[in-house]
C-alpha cells in the first residue's frame, strides 16, 4: 500500500483530521472536533492531538507524516505560527493572540510524527490549481477563504505567490 498522510485542517472553528493515501483517497471517514481556539494554546493543542489520533485510529494504519493548514501568519520553515488573530484565549479584558507559537514542534512531541504546514489560504489554492478548478493548467489563479475569519491564496504560472 502506498504511504499516508494525516492531512489535517485548523480553522477558528473545528479541526479536522483525515488519513489519505498518495492519490489522495481517504481511508476513513474525515474526524472532527471544535478547535476551542480561543481558549489557550494548550487546549487548542490537545484538540488538535485528539483529532488526529481519531483519524489514525479510524483508518488503521500507519502515516508516514502530517500535513497542516492553519490560518494567520505562517513560517512553514520552521513550523511556527507567527501571528493568528483568531487563536489566543483572554487575559483579564484583552484577548491575546497566538505570536511565535512552535505548532508543529507542539504535535511532532505528542504523536510521533513529522510535521508540515502552511497557511490555510495559500494551500488551499494550491490545491484548487493542481487538482480542482485550475486542473494544474490555469495560468493563475486566486482563492478567497471565508470563515471565523478570511484569507487568501494565489498561485500565478504554477507558482505560490508568498506575501
Amino acid at each position: 500500500m502506498a504511504t499516508a498522510v494525516v492531512g489535517v485542517d485548523l480553522g477558528g472553528t473545528n479541526v479536522r483530521a483525515a488519513v489519505l493515501d498518495r492519490s489522495g483517497n481517504l481511508l476513513a471517514p474525515p474526524i472532527q472536533h471544535p478547535s476551542r481556539a480561543q481558549e489557550g494554546f494548550k487546549i487548542t493543542l490537545e484538540q488538535i492531538v485528539l483529532t488526529i489520533q481519531e483519524a489514525i485510529a479510524a483508518s488503521g494504519v500507519a502515516p508516514a507524516m502530517i500535513g497542516m493548514a492553519v490560518p494567520g501568519h505562517i513560517d512553514s520553515t520552521r513550523g511556527v505560527v507567527r501571528w493568528a488573530p483568531n487563536f489566543g484565549e483572554m487575559r483579564g479584558e484583552i484577548f491575546e493572540v497566538w505570536r511565535d507559537v512552535p505548532l508543529a514542534d507542539a504535535i511532532r512531541a505528542r504523536v510521533n510524527l513529522p510535521v508540515v504546514m502552511g497557511n490555510d489560504a495559500n494551500l488551499a489554492a494550491l490545491g484548487e490549481y493542481y487538482y480542482g478548478v485550475g486542473g494544474g493548467q490555469a495560468r493563475g489563479l486566486i482563492m478567497l477563504t471565508l470563515g471565523t475569519g478570511i484569507g487568501g491564496g494565489v498561485v500565478l504560472t504554477r507558482h505560490q505567490v508568498q506575501g
